[in-house]
């Protein structure tokens, strides 16, 4: 697995603006870090792609799944 700062950006065709609380802030694939220069990094484990500053908050893709889903090691994750 390359590193995040490594993966290209979502495509806008995949990325949908949403009106809803189902954004990819609030998605379990969601994940963030810092780059070599230290500058947020936000994006999808699942697509490995970097999502635009900001697009995190206003947009979602048809994998959205929502955190409290998702299991890790066989136990549901809060």
């Amino acid at each position: 697995m390359e590193a995040m700062e490594e993966w290209g950006h979502a495509d806008d065709r995949v990325m949908q603006r949403s009106y809803t609380a189902e954004v990819c802030v609030s998605c379990a694939w969601f994940c963030f870090g810092v780059d070599a220069h230290c500058h947020t990094c936000v994006g999808c484990a699942l697509m490995e792609k970097q999502l635009q500053q900001g697009q995190h908050l206003t947009h979602c893709c048809r994998n959205w799944k929502a955190v409290h889903k998702m299991e890790i090691c066989g136990t549901v994750a809060a």
